[in-house]
């Protein structure tokens, strides 16, 4: 009998074959990741254990399967040149010097550097969301079904400044307009982005995090079926270019997108006029 292939997984493969052992264990202990640990010894040698997981993995049902290979999907991406800058700065937020410290010195490089963040903490987790809606922006940009741009009216392009208070007025205003039940978050990442020419700007994130609608999930304890509910987060990202006078708004929503970008403007003009 020849060797059994998988067309599917091709991401989980991939990481499998390029973390060490440490990451490997620490991404299959995310609930989704649980299927790869089910029944394997990971007390077996390190020098051999990564080919026989391959094996492992291999023999999973497609449905034990799937929901590892989308998490593998997310951490390489993440382990990308653009992503791992990406996430580098948002691991900034973590306000921490000796987590940063960890954070930067994992195992695997890249990879473990996103497997830390998205196994860590709950905290960690949600600045890798952060990181992973930024990181989207570079894909989706031009899709009328996930984004606008909108020109900010002004001469010379305000500068942007972030503080609390800018932070609770912005996400009292988003929640407002996007009418919302419970006040969003929005989050703020500078980043550093070089030109055709050479020259270095800034470009600035606001990832605006938000419950959605409810949902009925099925959770399998003790291999009883228990069902429950909760309100998944959804988020939308706003991108401020002062270098183009222009903000860009990613979003689902169509209706919502003109009066997001709205809110942007208005603050950045409110605040130049305050400055002058």
């Amino acid at each position: 009998m020849g060797k059994k292939t998988l067309s599917n997984a091709h991401c989980l493969l991939d990481l499998i074959e390029k973390a060490p052992v440490s990451i490997l264990k620490a991404f299959s202990g995310l609930p989704e990741c649980q299927a790869l640990a089910r029944g394997f010894d990971w007390s077996q040698d390190e020098a051999t254990l990564s080919p026989v997981l391959l094996e492992h993995v291999k023999h999973l049902r497609k449905e034990q399967r799937d929901p590892a290979e989308r998490e593998a999907l997310r951490v390489l991406r993440l382990a990308s040149p653009r992503g791992s800058a990406i996430l580098t700065t948002v691991a900034d937020q973590l306000n921490d010097g000796e987590l940063i410290a960890v954070f930067m010195s994992q195992d695997g490089g890249e990879i473990g550097r996103a497997v830390w963040m998205r196994t860590h903490s709950d905290e960690a987790a949600r600045l890798f969301d952060v990181a992973e809606s930024i990181l989207n922006t570079g894909d989706i940009r031009g899709n009328k079904r996930l984004y606008d741009a909108f020109d900010v009216p002004c001469d010379d392009a305000p500068p942007f400044i972030w503080n609390d208070t800018v932070k609770k007025d912005l996400e009292s205003q988003l929640t407002s307009v996007m009418r919302l039940g419970e006040p969003c978050e929005v989050v703020y990442v500078p980043l550093a982005d070089e030109g055709k020419n050479g020259d270095t700007k800034t470009i600035h994130y606001l990832v605006v995090r938000f419950a959605g609608d409810q949902v009925t999930a099925v959770q399998v304890v003790n291999r009883n079926r228990r069902s429950f509910c909760y309100f998944p987060v959804r988020d939308a990202t706003l991108v401020y270019a002062p270098d183009r006078k222009v903000v860009e708004v990613y979003a689902h929503t169509l209706s919502t997108r003109a009066p997001l970008a709205n809110v942007l403007s208005s603050s950045l003009s409110d605040l130049t006029s305050r400055m002058r």
